[in-house]
């Protein structure tokens, strides 16, 4: 009986204890998975982080990479449409001496834009001038008519390329665009190259980065032992169009010795074959994004080793405060199981809160520095566009005071006889009145001192035209009358006027009216237009006739008419006649800025300059000004 008794309560203990042993291994099984859980969730969390990080940071080389190519984009356009580059590529191309004037003039173009190199083709993709033609491999002689930059131009677009220079062994972006005759037929093809390497400067973020063509393969990169690795087998059709294209050197294209190990929702996790030279060091990150300026795919390789080393410190933080926190719970459950509960949830809840806490906060901090940066951004743009601006208006009075100077410089014969002329007649009036003076001839003396006075009036009036048109001062809208300007202008070209047998008419049938404008700059502008009416008329064997008249197109509006007999404006040049460098003027060396400066100078103060043949012969120029004063008020 006691034997069974204690056989019993061995079993019972046994069953105790094998229970205990059961629960205990689960407990186990479950902290364990419970930690595993932990530590991917934590793990997940740092990718993902790493993720969001490496795809701002390749928008922002993105957008940066966006604005530097900008600043090429329409650089081949404007010396496409240089007048030089388009004579030279319509004519023979044989003279040595142009052929060095327009190198040096590319050299200096490429100089000043921050290029690798600007060069220029003909149809066959023939190179006849280029910025580098001094350089130890220069351009000049070589055909690129194989590259797609110089097929799209020739086709009438515009033209970007990336590749391997196959002369001077640089990597670099091409632009290009056509050359157009004055018929709009294609005659040529001007190219730019930016170098790789500035490109590739500007990455300054974590790890590597890679951007890869349309095939796969690198073509810049923060680290240059990737460049020219395929991220793919290269097919048959990809290689042959490399072949075609020259667009690298195709011995160093090889496949990259990386390999995916795992496939992410966000990205790929990769790391390094083994037995080929290491790119990477351990396991990274991968993360792509297309690059649209290029057409391109901008990757980053980030190291996971930090993010993984991060994730396991938290997750056995995390494990160790659960492990305090269930000891803690099992010492007081034998006495208090209902208030250490309530105080586990109060623990846990305070926690949570804590944490939320502080990543709203963190998150502020970020926000509030990422808005920060943005606006300091935003504000050196916009204070180098006004700078930008501001040099450009000071180029257009640069302009101005130098087509001013030169006018002056044409019509200074005249006005050299229009003052010595009355200086001679005062030094013998002058002469004149002493000698009345002595013999007591007071009235006669008197006489000689009227005409003295009238002619140094007449040259005070002359000093006082060439001053106010040679001024260089900003346009002030004021009131004046229009017979003013119009008297200046003719006063200063009077002379050459004359020389040339032109004859005025209709001047006395202008009105002094009142309009809205600049002395200065109506001043101008009616001399820069006589003035081209006077060369116009030069070769004339007929009448040599400038006819002034007004108009009034509205109430508050009017027009002054200055109408020529010459040969009248060639109906090939109509279109571009107000293009800057732009000139109908055959065998001058004048920059062609007088009518494009004219016409923005009237608008400046809200008029404008048109011209167009006239039926019977002749051009004709319009000067529209506003009325200071509109006709119905007046009527009024």
């Amino acid at each position: 009986m006691i034997r069974d008794a204690l056989a019993r309560l061995a079993e019972k203990r046994l069953t105790r204890w094998t229970a205990l042993a059961l629960v205990g291994a689960l407990a186990g099984v479950l902290s364990v998975a419970a930690l595993w859980a932990a530590y991917v969730s934590i793990r997940d969390w740092q990718f993902r982080d790493l993720d969001e990080q490496a795809r701002r940071n390749l928008d922002l080389y993105a957008v940066e990479l966006g604005l530097t190519l900008a600043q090429f984009e329409a650089v081949p356009d404007l010396i496409a449409k240089h007048p030089a580059i388009v004579s030279f590529m319509s004519g023979s191309k044989d003279d040595p001496v142009e052929v060095e004037r327009l190198n040096r003039l590319l050299e200096t173009m490429n100089a000043e834009v921050g290029s690798s190199d600007v060069y220029v083709m003909d149809r066959t993709g023939m190179t006849f001038i280029a910025s580098n033609w001094r350089s130890a491999a220069p351009f000049v002689g070589k055909s690129f008519e194989y590259r797609p930059y110089f097929r799209q131009a020739l086709a009438g677009g515009r033209g970007r390329f990336f590749g391997l220079g196959t002369t001077s062994g640089v990597r670099g972006h091409f632009f290009s665009a056509p050359v157009r005759d004055g018929l709009g037929r294609i005659i040529g093809v001007v190219a730019v190259k930016v170098p790789s390497g500035p490109l590739e400067d500007l990455w300054n973020a974590p790890g590597t980065l890679i951007v890869t063509d349309e095939l796969g393969i690198v073509f810049l990169s923060s680290d240059p032992a990737w460049v020219y690795g395929a991220l793919s087998e290269v097919t048959e059709s990809g290689m042959a169009q490399l072949i075609a294209t020259r667009r690298y050197d195709l011995e160093k294209v090889r496949p990259l010795p990386i390999r995916i190990q795992a496939q992410l929702p966000l990205g790929a996790l990769v790391e390094p074959e083994e037995g080929s030279p290491a790119l990477l060091d351990g396991e990274h990150l991968m993360v792509s994004r297309k690059v649209p300026v290029m057409a391109a795919t901008g990757t980053v390789l980030v190291p996971t080793a930090d993010a993984r080393f991060r994730s396991l410190m938290l997750t056995l933080l995390t494990g160790f405060a659960v492990a305090s926190l269930w000891l803690v719970a099992l010492a007081l459950v034998q006495y208090q199981q209902n208030l250490s509960q309530r105080r586990r949830f109060e623990a846990e809840r305070a926690k949570h809160l804590e944490e939320w806490a502080g990543e709203l906060e963190a998150r502020v901090v970020e926000r509030t520095r990422e808005l920060r940066q943005a606006n300091d951004a935003l504000s050196v743009e916009i204070g180098e566009r006004e700078s930008m601006a501001d040099r450009l208006r000071a180029m257009q009075g640069d302009l101005i005071q130098s087509e001013k100077l030169a006018a002056l410089g044409k019509i200074s014969a005249g006005i050299n006889h229009e003052l010595n002329q009355p200086i001679g007649a005062v030094l013998a009036y002058a002469d004149n009145a002493r000698k009345f003076l002595e013999r007591g001839m007071n009235d006669r003396a008197e006489e000689n001192l009227k005409e003295i006075a009238e002619l140094c009036d007449r040259m005070g009036r002359i000093v006082r035209d060439l001053k106010v048109y040679s001024r260089q001062e900003p346009v002030t809208v004021e009131v004046l009358g229009l017979r003013k300007p119009l008297g200046s202008a003719l006063r200063i070209l009077r002379h050459r006027i004359s020389d040339l047998g032109v004859e005025v008419t209709g001047l006395e049938t202008v009105p002094d009216i009142q309009v809205l404008g600049a002395e200065t700059g109506l001043t101008q502008v009616l001399t820069n237009l006589v003035s081209n009416a006077a060369d116009a008329m030069a070769e004339n064997d007929g009448p040599r006739r400038l006819t002034v008249s007004v108009d009034w197109p509205d109430l508050s509006t009017i027009t002054v008419i200055l109408a020529d007999t010459g040969p009248g404006i060639p109906e090939e040049s109509q279109e571009r006649l107000f293009d800057p460098f732009f000139s109908t003027k055959k065998g001058e060396k004048g920059m062609g800025l007088g009518l494009a400066i004219s016409r923005n100078v009237m608008r400046s103060f809200g008029g404008d300059l048109s011209a167009r043949n006239r039926p019977d012969g002749g051009a004709a120029f319009y000067i529209s000004l506003k009325r200071a004063v509109p006709m119905s008020a007046v009527a009024e």
